[in-house]
């Protein structure tokens, strides 16, 4: 039998997301299921439906079938923990999102097999997830014309960091919080 790489399984559904072409993700990811080495094969396919269901907002079923991955190394481990990130903030669980930055730092931390530029990349992802979290919870308290400024020196701050993980979505959270401010 033909045997198909956890990681290029990955790579095929992240491109499939980006490209927008969820129905032809959804269809890869229960089609290919079956080409995965059995012992990874769970694993994979619920962290892969886990993103198409964050992708096509289903957040809920994206959380819930998150938590069945087993972090069984540390690709899985940042890849997991950033989507958790993304949907505890389109969830607006701010809690849970603050709890989960907090941890996430101390994961960094404390892991000494994260090589540099990866670590920087989650660092930033995280880092710039939190501002434009924090904006976004003082939209309608604050004044307009304050933060206005405030994104400005987000966007720029995003523009002069060349490492970051996952940018395009942080940038559609830059966009979202631009329209939220235009709109008041």
């Amino acid at each position: 039998q033909e045997i198909l790489y956890e990681g290029l399984y990955k790579n095929a559904v992240s491109i499939g997301l980006r490209l927008k072409e969820y129905q032809w993700t959804k269809q890869f990811i229960y089609q290919y299921k079956e080409k995965l080495l059995p012992s990874m094969a769970e694993n994979a396919f619920n962290f892969c439906l886990s993103s198409y269901y964050n992708e096509t907002e289903q957040y809920e079923r994206a959380l819930e079938l998150l938590n069945t991955v087993e972090y069984t190394d540390i690709v899985y481990s940042l890849d997991a923990k950033s989507l958790l990130l993304r949907i505890y903030y389109q969830l607006d669980e701010e809690e849970s999102f603050r709890s989960h930055f907090i941890a996430f730092q101390k994961f960094l931390k404390r892991n000494k097999l994260i090589a540099k530029p990866k670590y920087d990349r989650y660092h930033n992802l995280f880092k710039f997830a939190l501002q434009c979290f924090q904006l976004k919870s003082k939209l309608e308290f604050q004044a307009r014309k304050k933060s206005k400024s405030e994104l400005v020196n987000l966007q720029a701050e995003m523009e002069n960091e060349s490492s970051i993980s996952n940018r395009g979505w942080l940038h559609s959270k830059l966009a979202e919080l631009d329209n939220s401010i235009n709109a008041r």
